[in-house]
């Protein structure tokens, strides 16, 4: 039986100052859009957060407005027994 015999491996070329160069110009870019995809997930949380309070506002505005018109009727009511008692002592 024969035997194979592997070639030696071919050395790695050299790396030229200008690939390095783009080598690092390339890992920091890769870096900076890790940073940036961090960024915006951050951002779309607090997004988030705040279509939540807005949310709690809404409600919050629709009781305040609620509570106003139950206070106005409630007013309106006092002020017409005001003005029937007023007849009634204007009678007498």
């Amino acid at each position: 039986m024969s035997q194979v015999i592997a070639f030696p491996p071919r050395p790695a070329p050299a790396v030229t100052h200008d690939q390095a160069r783009l080598q690092q110009s390339l890992a920091k870019l890769a870096q900076a859009l890790d940073e940036q995809k961090a960024a915006v997930a951050v951002w779309r949380g607090a997004l988030g957060d705040l279509k939540h309070s807005m949310a709690q506002l809404g409600d919050n505005l629709a009781n305040y407005r609620q509570n106003l018109a139950q206070l106005a009727s409630g007013i309106d009511h006092l002020g017409h027994e005001t003005r029937k008692l007023v007849q009634i002592t204007e009678t007498v």
